[in-house]
């Protein structure tokens, strides 16, 4: 669910509950950035909501897990930008950002 949205700020917010485990929000604020670049500014507050979601949050979200998946999105969205298409191949990790504002 959008929870928040500000194109002034560039800011988008998103909640979701995963039933009986966790509540998730991510937050997205873009920034721009030298010539048509931006800077994608990603956080995530994970809160659980009982012991197996305390359990749930370790074993799926530890720090690793984290930067394997902005990579992943990371390279799915510059793949888009560059392409129109959505991105069908194997992610090739630290590559940079190319989101323009």
């Amino acid at each position: 669910m959008i929870t928040r949205h500000d194109p002034v700020e560039r800011v988008v917010e998103f909640v979701r509950v995963t039933a009986g485990l966790a509540a998730t929000r991510l937050t997205i604020g873009v920034e721009a950035a030298a010539g048509d670049s931006s800077l994608v500014h990603i956080s995530y507050t994970y809160t659980p909501i009982s012991r197996r979601g305390v359990d749930y949050l370790t074993e799926n979200h530890s720090e690793e897990v984290f930067r394997r998946d902005m990579a992943r999105w990371q390279d799915s969205m510059n793949h888009w930008l560059r392409t129109g298409e959505n991105f069908a191949g194997e992610f090739v990790t630290g590559a940079a950002a190319l989101l323009p504002w």
